[in-house]
């Protein structure tokens, strides 16, 4: 009787047979590096370049790894007046979101003045075309059936950003990079 595969490798193994099944189906993805999924192709996730992630502290510096840091998990850059940005957002050990504007190699971070987004479930980004504008869906808890907003975050002022709400419903919860 053969021993029981190591979890490690097993997972592995299950991300690497998720990435095959998944490519061929038309509009599914699969991360390589986590056996996630996502079901909408167009859906922009960047976190982990070259293997290495990235890592921010509160105030949106970047950090090393640490008990007091958030991991990037979602970077768009976009520009405005001619002047380019990054929105990121990063998430902590627990999921919750902490949402960031910057220069360009996350200099001059600075956190969104956007209370309603601040340390929530993040579940989805999406940003629209290549405007300023992204749509951000917050989960409202876990397991079935959660309440999930749906917002739109205008950063055409990133000192200023404007958010509106447009939807609720109850759902399945949503994750970045998922």
């Amino acid at each position: 009787m053969k021993s029981p595969m190591p979890f490690t490798q097993h997972g592995a193994l299950i991300a690497l047979a998720l990435q095959v099944v998944m490519s061929t189906q038309a509009g599914l993805t699969a991360s390589p590096t986590t056996p996630k999924m996502s079901g909408k192709g167009h859906q922009e996730h960047l976190v982990r370049q070259s293997g290495n992630a990235v890592y921010l502290d509160k105030n949106c510096q970047r950090a090393t790894e640490g008990w007091n840091a958030w991991q990037v998990a979602y970077r768009r850059s976009f520009d405005v007046g001619g002047q380019p940005y990054w929105f990121s957002v990063a998430r902590y050990q627990d999921g919750s979101s902490l949402l960031c504007i910057s220069r360009p190699g996350y200099l001059q971070g600075q956190r969104l003045a956007v209370s309603q987004l601040q340390h929530r479930f993040i579940g989805q980004v999406t940003q629209e075309g290549k405007t300023p504008s992204f749509l951000v869906i917050v989960n409202g808890g876990n397991g079935r059936l959660v309440p999930l907003t749906q917002y739109r975050l205008n950063l055409g002022s990133p000192s200023r950003p404007t958010l509106i709400r447009l939807r609720q419903w109850q759902g399945s919860p949503l994750s970045i990079g998922a």
